[in-house]
This record gives C-alpha cells, structure tokens and sequence, in this order.
C-alpha cells in the first residue's frame, strides 16, 4: 500500500514538475501603474502590427529567452536563440550563465556573458487576477538599487522571469519599475514554447568593454 502511494506520489511530482516550465508570455508597456489596472485591460487582443516595446518572454525547463515580440518569431522553424536579435536575453539556470544580445554604436552584434544575479524577494499579503490567474504581490531591490514590483501566480510553476526577475514560485505577470513608471503586463499566454538554443552569433565581449564602446560612441556624436 505505501509502495502503491509512493509510486502515484512520483508519477504525480514528476507529471507536475515536467509541465511547470514551458511557457510563451508576450508582455505590453503601459504608462499605467500596477494599481491602476482592471481585469478589462486584459482582454485586448493583439494588435497585427505590435510596437518594438513589447516584449516575448519564453522558458522551457531551466532555459528562458526574451526578447522584442514579433508576431513571426513564434511562427519560425529555427530554435529561439538561433538567429542573433539585439536586446533579447538567453538565461540557463543550470549553468548560472545569461548571454545578453547587443548592438554598440558602430560595432557587429555583440554578446555580453554573465552570472545570474540573485535577488532577495520580499513579499505583500494581497492578490489580484490576471488572465483568469490569481497573482500574488512582490518587491525587490536589484543591483543597481532600483525597485521593482511584480504580481507572479503559482498556477503556473517556474521559476525564472523577465528582466532577469528570476527565484520566484511562478510565472510573473506585470512588472512595474518605479524609478521609471514603466509597467509590462502579460497580454497573452501560450503553456508551451519552442525549442530555445544558446545564441552563439555575435562577438563575445564583457559588460566594461560594452561600457567602453558605448561611451566612446557618444563622445564621437558630440
């Protein structure tokens, strides 16, 4: 009899745990803060033509690529991470590494190599719902010292998020930055996404040699 619950209690962790990461989130930008939302503002459809400031956030395991949302991106044969596209993050959290896409000023496609940077949560006794999902509120002060306030929902187990919101338990679902006032809500959802692929087009440099070229490309505009 124990046997029996044991084995059913695997089947039923391990059927749980294979579903929890394989999620596609495209995020809007709203001037809007958090608090200002309602459940209507999440029944718009989304527009055939998206502006570059909405954002495609997708994991699969322990893997997770965000990137500028582009209705095709989703419908290509090749993998998330195959082709370079600047501002898109490729995190993999089994090996602490996130590659960052990036375009200095007159340079080819760079990528930036890093650690993941661990983020001490703090947590509100309140919730809301998202998409039919019910969120829970959370604050964290980043590295560079900016505050940052997300809802994330359990229903949907992992534990990586956008912006590099990674170690909550669930998927994020708006984001609102304080220092700025920006605000990303989850627009829609698919519980499943492509194969994603480490990027490896693009020349390999370090965040002070991306500091170096950019500032000398604004030395050189003025």
């Amino acid at each position: 009899m124990i046997k029996t619950i044991f084995i059913l209690a695997s089947f039923v962790f391990c059927k749980f745990s294979t579903a929890q990461s394989n999620l596609s989130i495209v995020y809007y930008p709203s001037e809007k803060k958090l608090n200002q939302f309602d459940d209507s503002s999440y029944n718009k459809r989304l527009p055939k033509q998206p502006n570059n400031h909405w954002i495609l956030f997708a994991v699969r395991d322990s893997i997770s690529y965000q990137t500028n949302y582009d209705p095709s991106i989703l419908s290509e044969k090749k993998p998330l991470g195959s082709n370079f596209r600047g501002h898109s993050t490729y995190t993999d959290l089994s090996r602490n590494l996130v590659i960052m896409g990036v375009q200095p000023f007159g340079e080819q496609d760079c990528l930036i190599r890093d650690s993941i940077e661990n983020l001490n949560w703090q947590f509100a006794n309140t919730t809301k719902n998202i998409l039919g999902y019910n969120c829970k509120k959370a604050f964290v002060i980043n590295s560079q010292k900016k505050l940052i306030e997300v809802w994330y929902t359990p229903e949907l187990i992992t534990d990586m998020g956008p912006f590099g919101l990674n170690g909550l338990e669930g998927a994020i679902l708006e984001i609102y930055f304080h220092q700025t006032g920006s605000c990303y809500s989850a627009q829609s959802l698919l519980k499943n996404t492509k194969e994603i692929v480490e990027p490896k087009k693009g020349r390999n440099i370090t965040r002070e040699e991306f500091r170096e070229i950019m500032k000398r490309g604004r030395e050189n505009r003025f």
